[in-house]
């Protein structure tokens, strides 16, 4: 009798015990957990900013004002940790951690640039309009890049293409006194269904420096700048044909 009550009572304290981990399961399963962090693209493992194991400053341009994004170089100098190298107008080095040249790796559209890893006299050569944002790798990571990312790596997206259908027009022109220069800015994004389009041109055409003294000679500055998309997306495939001409 004794081992008969004592089988009963087992059985009560499992169906007890199963019940209230159905409760507890049931429980969990109606809560959804939503995170829109934004992502890191230029590591290999496409985490968001906050899980990504790797040191990466963000800056999204378009959190600019249109002044601060007329100058790329001036403009990814609000990351923390990096600064810039200018020997002229229009040539600027990106430095990090006190490294630059053929120490920190540059990439812009998805591609590696070289530009600015040789002679004084080479900048980066990217304009600032027709980017999305820009990450920056330190520490010892940014070798995945390459040994002569030593010291960072700088990661350029370009712009995001419009979400939806319809279409968005973005013009600016700026006069620069001092230089007697005009910079301009012609940006279309447009979208159909599955098919969007992206068209970003710049002009920079800047004369020789005016100072009380009389012009200063050779720091004239011309630059223009092509970038074009095409994205497709689809259910089961996603393209896009991005090209720069700089």
């Amino acid at each position: 009798m004794k081992n008969i009550i004592k089988f009963a009572l087992l059985a009560l304290l499992i169906i007890s015990t199963n019940k209230i981990t159905a409760q507890n399961n049931q429980e969990n399963d109606s809560i959804i957990s939503v995170d829109l962090n934004e992502v890191v693209v230029s590591t290999p493992f496409k985490e968001s900013v906050k899980n990504n194991v790797l040191n990466v400053g963000k800056l999204n341009l378009n959190n600019l004002n249109y002044i601060k994004r007329l100058n790329f170089s001036n403009a990814i100098q609000e990351i923390p940790g990096v600064s810039i190298i200018s020997t002229g107008p229009g040539i600027s080095k990106p430095v990090i951690r006190g490294l630059s040249s053929n120490r920190v790796t540059v990439f812009n559209q998805f591609m590696r640039v070289e530009n600015q890893q040789w002679g004084a006299e080479h900048g980066m050569e990217i304009s600032g309009f027709g980017v999305g944002s820009v990450e920056v790798i330190k520490g010892p990571m940014s070798v995945l890049y390459g040994s002569d990312a030593i010291g960072g790596v700088l990661y350029v997206n370009p712009d995001s293409y419009y979400k939806g259908e319809g279409s968005e027009i973005e013009l600016g022109t700026i006069y620069n006194s001092n230089y007697q220069g005009i910079t301009t800015n012609l940006g279309i994004k447009g979208g159909s269904n599955k098919l969007s389009y992206l068209v970003q041109a710049s002009l920079v055409d800047n004369k020789d420096f005016n100072t009380p003294d009389g012009e200063v000679e050779n720091t004239y500055f011309k630059n223009s700048d092509l970038k074009f998309g095409l994205g497709y997306t689809s259910d089961n495939f996603i393209s896009d044909l991005r090209v720069n001409i700089n």
